[in-house]
């Protein structure tokens, strides 16, 4: 389900699975896979892929330039390590989350 009020490009690509919040924004060159949820107010930009099961929560910024003192314009992108210059940025790429196992519970003894 998308929120009315979300901004969609229609270049982006998005399993009919996932859910986008209010005011949610996805630019063109984001993939979005199966059963994410992208909260309100989220702004997923640039070169994004994100994989199954993924939760974005409210105001979360992916794929923009980075908030880094040492960022010096380069295209916003993942670096590889340990080089971390503009010929080294490929998209970003969130892996699948994997399933989270039970807790077991806890008794007082």
């Amino acid at each position: 389900m998308i929120h009315p009020t979300a901004i969609i490009h229609p270049k982006a690509v998005l399993d009919p699975s996932v859910r986008v919040g209010p005011f949610a924004v996805v630019d063109e060159g984001v993939q979005i896979g199966p059963d994410c949820l992208i909260g309100p107010h989220v702004y997923l930009t640039g070169l994004t892929t994100i994989g199954q099961g993924n939760s974005f929560f409210a105001g979360c910024v992916i794929g923009e330039a980075p908030q880094d003192l040492k960022y010096d314009g380069e295209p916003p992108g993942c670096a590889s390590a340990p080089a971390m210059s503009s010929a080294s940025m490929s998209p970003c790429i969130v892996p699948t989350t994997p399933p989270m196992k039970p807790s077991s519970a806890r008794t007082a003894s």
